[in-house]
Parts: structure tokens; sequence; C-alpha cells
């Protein structure tokens, strides 16, 4: 069992109203959950929430509701305020940690095992979770379904404005550039892209709407920005953060470019710093940015595709 610093929390952005851009990698308890099931049989679409968070029903037991589906979370967590409503759960372990902006934010996360985990109508025989306070998201939210859990019920994961789906089956197409899908030691999803001459890792994340790039990136890689007057973002104690526009930005693969996009640029460092990566990463693509290029990513062969 590994423990980070990171994890899957809302952050805000004010400009001057309240807007979720990310909810990942504040503070973050790290265990992978394990499920028993079989994978879907058809393509799941993903509902999108009038707040633009894509989500699934779930049933747990008797508690029923909506899981944010958040793949910048290595992770699937229920948030601990809902755990008086399930009856029957094995306490498997207990972590404490400090969250993200101050030493004294101490976070409590509780791993649990249980049965009667339903998805979609896709009843899972087992789970284990983390539950552990979602300060940052919505009460109409039970929690996220992360990364982990998305791997083991689907092949594949289809991005589009129409609809983002699920999927049960997936196909690579070789006439496409192809990227290679890569995880974090902590098992976030990232690829590797050129930015400026320069080879970087973007996590992929639908938790936030927005693309965001690290503050001290984007002055190493020479991006220009300009700072929203009125937007900020918050760390986990309400300490506001910085909020600028880059100019547009042209990522590519090496070789062809990919796409050209205007991101947030604010201050990452401590989230990447606290987690393990193979390459130098440097911020995130978000959900509006994954629906646009019609992406596609491939659960068993570890590809995603731009189209």
């Amino acid at each position: 069992m590994g423990y980070s610093s990171i994890t899957n929390i809302s952050s805000v952005i004010k400009i001057p109203f309240v807007i979720k851009i990310s909810a990942i990698l504040l503070s973050l308890f790290f265990y992978t959950a394990t499920v028993w099931a079989t994978q879907i049989q058809q393509n799941l679409p993903l509902v999108e929430s009038e707040d633009g968070q894509l989500h699934l029903d779930v049933m747990i037991q008797a508690l029923s509701g909506r899981m944010i589906i958040d793949t910048g979370s290595s992770s699937s967590v229920l948030d601990r305020r809902y755990l008086s409503s399930i009856d029957d759960y094995t306490s498997l372990d207990v972590e404490k940690g400090y969250g993200f902006g101050s030493e004294q934010a101490m976070m409590v996360s509780e791993k649990i095992q249980l049965s009667g985990f339903t998805v979609s109508g896709y009843e899972l025989s087992r789970v284990n979770l983390n539950t552990h306070n979602l300060s940052g998201i919505n009460r109409k939210y039970l929690g996220l379904l992360g990364f982990d859990l998305l791997q083991l019920i689907a092949k594949g994961l289809q991005f589009s404005e129409l609809q983002t789906q699920l999927l049960a089956q997936y196909t690579l197409d070789e006439t496409k550039n192809n990227l290679s899908l890569f995880s974090s030691g902590f098992g976030i999803p990232y690829v590797v892209v050129n930015i400026n001459e320069q080879e970087v890792g973007l996590i992929l994340d639908t938790g936030s709407q927005y693309s965001i790039i690290n503050r001290k990136n984007a002055v190493d890689l020479s991006i220009s920005s300009e700072l929203i007057p009125n937007a900020y973002g918050q760390d986990i104690n309400g300490k506001q953060i910085p909020i600028s526009m880059s100019d547009s930005i042209a990522v590519s693969n090496g070789k062809a470019s990919l796409f050209e996009n205007r991101f947030i640029v604010t201050d990452l460092d401590s989230v990447i710093v606290n987690d393990s990566f193979n390459h130098q990463v440097i911020g995130i693509i978000g959900l509006n940015q994954l629906k646009s290029l019609n992406t596609k990513i491939g659960f068993e062969s570890n590809t995603v595709t731009f189209q």
C-alpha cells in the first residue's frame, strides 16, 4: 500500500463567481480499489450534470446517488459524510496525512471493503474503496469513480461534445496519431507531448473542466500568460492562488501537431512533486479539451488518440 500527499479534491477559480476547475491534486491518500465484476457488455453513456461534471448513478447497499467520473483520481473515493448511511462494511485501514497548503490541515482516509455496489445497473461483487472528506465537491455527489475502477469495468473511454461513454470494446486505429498512456507511481494517467520543443507530460483529468499548466513550468517553457483580474484558486485551507491565462500553446507529438489551446496557469508545483512520474509532468488536460478533441483512451492497449 502506498501513501502520497496528493489526491482528488476540488479547487476553484473565481472570475468573479465560483467555477470548479480541478478535482485533482490537492491532498491524496492513495489506495487501489479492488473490484470483482464482469465488464460492461455494451457502451455505457456518461451523464453530464448541469455543473458540467460527468457522472454515473450508483447504489451502495441502500444508499443511492451520483459519483463523479474522475480520471485524475487514481483511486475511487466515497465521501465520509455518507459512510454512516452504509450498514455493512469492513474497515481495513486508516491513514492520516496533511492537505496541501498547511501542515495543520490533517485529513483522515479510511479504506473499507463492502459488497452491494452497483454502477448504472452493473453490480460489483466486492469493492475496496477509500473514504475521506471531499469538502470541495457538491453534496449531491457521493464521491469519485476513479481511474482504477473505470479500467476494471470497461475497455476504454470515448469523449465527444455530444456524448462521452465507457466502451465495451476498443480497437486501436493505426492510421491515427496514437500516444502511449503512462501512469504515475500512484496510478494517475498521463500522456507525453511536446511543447516549445520540450518533452513534457500532461495528466488526463475529467475532474477538471479546464486544462492547466503549472506556473513554474510555464516560465521555464517561455509560455506567456496574463493574470486574470479577480480570479484565483484555493488550496485546502482557502488560501488564494493567482490564476493566469496563457497565450495559445501548440501541442505536438514531436512530429505532427495534436492541438492548440490556451491553458489556465496556476501553482501546481506542490501537487506534481508529491507523485512519482517517469517524465516531467507540468499540468493537465481537462474535460473540455478532451471532448473537443474527440479523445479516445484504450485501457488495455494503454493508448490515447486525439482525433
